[in-house]
Parts: C-alpha cells; sequence; structure tokens
C-alpha cells in the first residue's frame, strides 16, 4: 500500500511540475512577444 501512495505521489509531483513549468514558459513567452510588438509598434 505504501508503495502505491509513494508512486501516486511522484506522478502528481511530476505532473504538478510540469503544470509550473508549462505556465512558466507561456509567461515568458508572452512577455516576450509584448515586448517586441512594443519595440515593433
Amino acid at each position: 500500500m505504501r508503495t502505491q501512495c509513494s508512486q501516486m505521489y511522484r506522478m502528481y509531483s511530476l505532473r504538478f511540475k510540469l503544470l509550473v513549468l508549462g505556465v512558466f514558459l507561456g509567461v515568458q513567452i508572452h512577455s516576450i512577444f509584448y515586448v517586441s510588438r512594443q519595440v515593433l509598434v
């Protein structure tokens, strides 16, 4: 039972890390697009 719990926790932590990474990259890309648009205009 304990091993199953740890496996589940590991899977959820990995998913959470991917989610955070995706949000971070999205913000970075959005800010880059915003800055480039401001510079071009």
